[in-house]
Formats: structure tokens, sequence, C-alpha cells
């Protein structure tokens, strides 16, 4: 059974755990457009072309490295302004973003557990975002704020070669570490 391109393997997810294909370099198939496939007992199934989308690269607008934690910006919750490179390709024409606070703040890892959640919104894929402080309400001060950035490529309606319906789907993340002041 074959899904991509001669030269590179997938990751796999079974549950929690996965696993890929070690010696594979997927960074010449980013941004560009790829030919996949798959074959099932010599009987092509599925001849479709994606677009690997790009990792983002996000940084917040008037953030410090942070002097206390190793890759963590510190940034005022006021001013939180999200910029990011854009992309050609990005058929669903979003991002989104996974916004988690774990429940501690940079001044007391260890001690008072604050209560943790997440939060999902989309993005247009334009590169910037002004955040509304609405978003940090329930995190203290210096509360330690993860988001995730996913771009991706999907097509829940994609119709293979013998009348099957598949998923194709393919996404590149990206994490930016923060201290909300």
């Amino acid at each position: 059974m074959k899904f991509v391109p001669d030269d590179m393997e997938p990751i796999f997810f079974a549950g929690n755990s996965k696993w890929k294909q070690t010696g594979i370099n997927p960074e010449k198939y980013l941004g560009k457009e790829v030919k996949v496939g798959l074959v099932l007992d010599e009987k092509k199934i599925i001849d479709h072309s994606i677009i690997f989308p790009t990792p983002l690269n996000p940084s917040i607008s008037n953030a410090e490295q942070s002097s206390e934690l190793v890759h963590y910006v510190e940034a005022d919750r006021n001013k939180i302004e999200l910029s990011w490179n854009t992309t050609v390709g990005n058929n669903v024409g979003n991002i989104l973003v996974v916004m988690r606070f774990e429940g501690y703040t940079s001044d007391d890892i260890l001690g008072k557990k604050y209560e943790p959640f997440t939060k999902l919104f989309l993005l247009e894929d334009d590169g910037y975002q002004k955040l509304s402080q609405e978003l940090f309400q329930g995190i203290p001060t210096k509360g330690l704020v993860s988001f995730e950035f996913l771009r991706g490529y999907w097509d829940d309606s994609f119709k293979a070669l013998d009348d099957n319906n598949f998923n194709i789907r393919i996404f590149s993340t990206s994490l930016l570490y923060t201290i909300l002041e």
C-alpha cells in the first residue's frame, strides 16, 4: 500500500502513539504541489495533487524574550499582535490556533494551580491578527500560555477512482510559548 511520493513516508497515528519513517527530509516538498496516491493490490485507488503547507513562523509584536524561561516570550495581554509568514496553496484560507493555559504562572510553576483551559479559533491566513484581551480572561498575570498554529490542506469529499470517498489531510504546526503580563 502506497500513500506518498517515492522518497517520503507519512507519519502514522494510532491513539496517542505516532511513528514515522526515518531518513526522510520533507522540506523539499513544503509549499509545493505534490502528487500523492494510494495503490492497493497493484490497483491505483487515489491519484491526487496537494500542496504541502509551509510551517508558520509565528511571533508576537512587542514581545521580549523571557529571562525566566527558555523558549518563552513575555507579552502584554492588552497588546497581543500575532504575525506569521503567509503561504500559497492554503485551500482553506484559514489557520487554526489552539491557545492553551495549563493553569500555571511563571512565578509559581510548581505551586498554586489555576483552572486550565483551551480555546480554539480560526484566523484568516493573511499574516496578521490583533487578539482581543477577552481571549485571556481567566489567565492570571504571568500566566503560561501556548499558541499552536496549524496550517493545512484538507479535502473531506475526495472521490477516489474506485468511487469510494476518502479524506485527505495534511498540516504543519508551529508553537509559540508566552508569559502574559
